[in-house]
């Protein structure tokens, strides 16, 4: 378990498509973010019906970071919330 990269990764169900939830995730987000976080996210969809693509989007960036990269964030997936914020 490495915990020099500080990574968070979320699951996120259909109740973070409202705003109320956005919002929320929004400020928690920029908390941890702001103390050296790092959050990605992913919709439930995606981690049941695509988890290679999940575990792939995973790896790359902990293996860019293990070697200092500065990675830019990820696109949102098409129909999902998969990026690096």
């Amino acid at each position: 378990m490495r915990t020099d990269l500080l990574l968070v990764i979320e699951v996120d169900g259909f109740t973070h498509l409202l705003e109320e939830t956005f919002i929320k995730d929004k400020k928690k987000e920029k908390n941890l973010e702001r103390v050296g976080f790092k959050v990605l996210r992913f919709n439930d969809e995606e981690v049941l019906n695509d988890i290679k693509n999940v575990t792939r989007t995973i790896d790359y960036w902990t293996d860019k970071r293990s070697f200092g990269f500065n990675i830019p964030p990820l696109a949102p997936a098409v129909g999902g919330k998969s990026e690096s914020r």
